[in-house]
């Protein structure tokens, strides 16, 4: 009679029997962080270029700098 030890059987268990499946594969949920990282990308895009525009009006508006 010959005794396993729980680790042996593990080692030559298939891949489903030792790690459950996620529910999305690891590609997946890289793809959607990029998508998202992408989409932040352009929204602070388009908010970078919406100060830049406002930027001469707000110098124009508020005038040099003064000393305190």
């Amino acid at each position: 009679m010959t005794l396993e030890h729980p680790t042996d059987r593990a080692a030559t268990a298939p891949r489903t029997a030792r790690q459950p499946r996620t529910a999305r594969p690891p590609q997946a949920a890289q793809t959607d962080e990029v998508a998202a990282l992408r989409r932040r990308i352009h929204e602070l895009e388009c908010e970078n270029e919406i100060l830049r525009e406002a930027s001469p009006f707000f110098t124009r508006e508020l005038g040099p700098r003064r000393p305190h």
